[in-house]
């Protein structure tokens, strides 16, 4: 049984997040359960929700002082 990494990506682009889990979904050693969202009204909730391994994120989207906002929130420590 392959792990089950679980991805989070928020982008506002369509294409980018399509391309994106489209690179993810060709990665066969990983069993890949990911997540998108388009804005940042979505993500807080989604992060709740999903708690991701990994999150995929636009920095022009967010913002640096909203991904540490939500660092703290979610209490990521890396």
């Amino acid at each position: 049984m392959k792990p089950v990494l679980k991805v989070v990506i928020a982008e506002p682009s369509l294409i980018i997040r399509k391309g994106l889990l489209t690179v993810l979904k060709k990665l066969s050693t990983l069993n890949i359960e990911a997540a998108e969202v388009a804005d940042m009204q979505q993500l807080p909730a989604l992060l709740s929700w999903r708690r991701p391994d990994i999150l995929i994120l636009d920095p022009g989207l967010a913002g640096y002082r909203l991904l540490y906002n939500l660092r703290r929130a979610l209490k990521v420590s890396h």
